[in-house]
């Protein structure tokens, strides 16, 4: 029975199943540990953090994402909140302290903090959760899919690879793939992410977006190696092929997130929700919105659903084979994944055991659970009809021209194409070998994925592709040492007088007026007290003199609400300075 909308599933009937359960494996990234490396203290952290200090967080996730943020530009954006400015800065001491964020020197001596990019998605989900109720909420019992669940994106890849295969990777003079390289790969590639991923600039500067992505996977994964001359590792490129199904694009995925938390405040938050996500669950595509906006600062002058991020993300997702876009009979828009990025234990079958399909004329079909190992020499050396659960290869006079050009002799395609369809070879495919391929004695290490001894062909050139990713710039940094902000020793060089931090009492207006002044000129808040009530103001101008005075400042409501308000004398009864960390007296 054919009824899964899943593309690995489609043709599960042409073979017998067997389940297993593939473990979840971390991709090996540059910087940090990955976004679910497993090391689960975020949440702990978190957990004893003061109020101050996970405002002043949020304030650098949903603002900054991952990029490093200037200390005097975070403590800027965060007093938009309830809190003072001595009492921002001793969160965010609280912050490095707890290992939450890490601090860096600029060259010239500007303090700069950031938070990991493995750590985002984790820190995202405690600073911003999505309830159960809410999650509850957000899903749909049933919708009927629109568009998406299309061809897998790593057969995209894996045709981009034969298409760099063909090239050589041949390099120009100045370093760059051949024009006519660069468009069989942005055909190849598929769709562009450039509105929601970091892609390097070194490579975005040169080449299309599709195709800097896939030169960008293919570096950073190390299955092509940068130089002068690009060069393949066969090892890694065969054990990227011969991964189950599941495990591939699982990995691919995270990947992908991964690179999205690098992008900006909002792919990352968008990247966050996605990460979230069950997998044959319906949502509500408002609801996951508006997860979205709580965790990013959704850009100015774009209403309703115009995030490029957020959009681009899940019409990528949908293009290559990984969710689904849905409408309810309410005309509801609603978006599932058909996998995760993390699995749910049990990844089904992977594939491996479907023999290729020789036919008398020379086409080669191959199932939806052929091995990548399989399908790799098939795209070297044939030409490729739209992939489909059963999908057509062509061996042509120009296929296999090609194939020649990469030492590909008629024996060693002969003794492959009779191991894989396990048939003895069509007259006419012999006929077609003889015509277009040289000896037996031939053989390509590339289309065995063997170890060759020697780099791939390329040309000399300048040095080409050095990672330029900004995390690993702020880690190369020197670290800042910790910055503890005591209030109690801000207030001690000062030389107050004791009186204002000791029992709230009246004062006259005058002296209110001095005590005020020094509130503003220390960034800390006053506690006014009226009976048996206390509340907490923020002043942050001092207008007149003498008796006539008005402070201009704020009430701070629950540790979460900023209520406007100015102060005038006979509206303070008794006051003093409030110290961040001591309980309002009463």
């Amino acid at each position: 029975m054919m009824g899964s909308d899943k593309p690995w599933e489609r043709s599960k009937a042409v073979r017998p199943t067997r389940r297993r359960s593939d473990p979840v494996i971390t991709p090996e990234l540059p910087g940090s540990a990955g976004p679910f490396s497993g090391e689960d203290s975020e949440a702990e952290i978190w957990s004893r953090l003061s109020p101050v200090s996970k405002d002043v967080l949020r304030c650098l996730l949903t603002r900054f994402g991952v990029h490093p943020a200037e200390e005097g530009r975070l403590l800027e954006e965060a007093a938009a909140g309830c809190w003072s400015g001595l009492e921002l800065r001793a969160g965010l001491s609280g912050l490095q302290a707890a290992g939450a964020v890490q601090a860096r020197l600029r060259f010239w001596g500007e303090r700069a903090v950031a938070v990991t990019a493995g750590s985002y998605l984790k820190w995202a989900a405690v600073a911003s959760p999505w309830i159960a109720a809410d999650e509850e909420a957000a899903h749909r019992s049933a919708a009927s899919a629109v568009s998406g669940g299309g061809a897998l994106y790593s057969r995209a890849l894996l045709g981009a690879l034969a298409e760099l295969a063909r090239s050589g990777p041949v390099l120009t003079v100045k370093g760059r793939l051949h024009g006519s390289t660069v468009k069989a790969l942005e055909q190849a590639a598929g769709l562009s992410p450039e509105s929601f991923i970091q892609l390097d600039p070194s490579l975005r500067l040169d080449y299309p977006g599709s195709v800097a992505l896939v030169l960008d996977w293919s570096f950073s994964s190390g299955i092509l190696r940068p130089g002068r001359a690009w060069s393949w590792d066969a090892q890694k490129l065969r054990t990227w092929l011969d991964e189950p199904l599941m495990q591939r694009e699982r990995g691919l995925f995270r990947w992908i997130l991964d690179r999205a938390v690098r992008r900006s405040a909002e792919a990352a938050a968008a990247a966050s929700v996605i990460s979230s996500l069950r997998e044959d669950v319906w949502y509500s595509v408002p609801k996951l919105e508006q997860l979205c906006r709580s965790r990013s600062v959704w850009p100015a002058g774009c209403p309703g659903r115009d995030s490029a991020a957020w959009t681009g993300l899940l019409e990528w997702l949908a293009g290559c084979g990984w969710a689904e876009w849905g409408e309810t009979e309410q005309g509801e828009s609603c978006f599932r994944l058909l996998l995760s990025a993390e699995g749910c234990g049990e990844d089904g079958d992977s594939e491996g055991d479907e023999p290729l399909l020789l036919q008398p004329d020379g086409d080669i079909w191959a199932g939806a659970w052929t091995s990548y190992r399989q399908l790799w020499p098939l795209e070297l050396v044939a030409e490729r009809g739209e992939v489909r659960e059963l999908t057509a290869y062509r061996l042509t006079e120009k296929s296999l021209k090609r194939s020649a050009a990469l030492g590909i002799g008629a024996g060693q395609l002969r003794e492959w194409l009779a191991g894989a369809s396990g048939a003895a070879l069509p007259p006419q495919v012999e006929a077609l070998l003889a015509q277009c391929l040289p000896g037996t004695e031939s053989r390509s290490t590339l289309f065995a994925v063997e170890e060759s001894g020697e780099d791939a062909a390329g040309s000399s050139g300048r040095p080409c592709w050095q990672p330029s990713d900004p995390s690993l710039t702020f880690a190369s940094l020197e670290p800042a040492p910790a910055a503890e902000v005591q209030p109690w020793l801000v207030l001690q060089a000062e030389k107050l007088p004791a009186a204002w931090t000791a029992a709230p009492r009246s004062y006259r207006p005058s002296a209110c007026r001095q005590l005020l002044e020094s509130a503003v000129r220390l960034h800390i808040p006053v506690e006014l007290h009226d009976g048996e009530s206390a509340g907490i103001f923020v002043p942050l101008q001092v207008q007149g003199d003498g008796d006539g005075w008005a402070a201009e400042g704020f009430y701070r409501k629950d540790n979460e609400a900023r209520v406007p308000a100015m102060l005038i004398p006979g509206q303070v009864g008794r006051i003093r300075l409030h110290i961040p960390g001591n309980a309002p007296a009463r």
